[in-house]
């Protein structure tokens, strides 16, 4: 989920000039960066590769950070994400206590468990692909689909 988040967040910004201007805009980490008049073509011509690293950076599974970027970006909602982030914390748990929670119980994960998380996912990555989807088909093709 989080390659994908990332991977595709890239992906839009990077091909498209209005993605680039909003994101550059609207990233709050870029608010307080302060480039001289004489450095401005040089930022532009890293441009392409600084906001690549910069989205390289972001850490993917604070959802909340990522949820309000791809919103003032691209004009996606991630809807609500608090049962991923539950999910991720128990991720956390597994991978850096050993699967423990703080207090040192061991988190009791079934293969059901799993399959719930891999479809919430799924559904989570096909509801970001349908909304991006809806924005490639312009008012025209909506006209005609409903015979509008």
């Amino acid at each position: 989920m989080e390659a994908y988040l990332s991977d595709r967040l890239i992906q839009k910004v990077l091909s498209s000039e209005d993605n680039k201007r909003l994101f550059v805009e609207n990233f709050k980490d870029f608010n307080d960066s302060k480039i001289s008049i004489s450095d401005i073509f040089k930022q532009m011509e890293n441009l392409d590769s600084y906001i690549k690293k910069t989205l390289r950076d972001i850490i993917y599974h604070n959802l909340p950070r990522v949820k309000n970027i791809y919103k003032t970006t691209l004009s996606v909602d991630l809807g609500d994400v608090s049962e991923l982030m539950k999910c991720i914390s128990i991720r956390h748990d597994i991978v850096h206590r050993n699967g423990k929670d703080k207090n040192g119980n061991l988190r009791d994960i079934s293969k059901d468990d799993v399959s719930i998380l891999a479809q919430k996912v799924s559904d989570f990555i096909q509801n970001i692909e349908n909304q991006f989807l809806m924005q490639s088909i312009d008012d025209s093709e909506i006209d005609s689909l409903f015979n509008l």
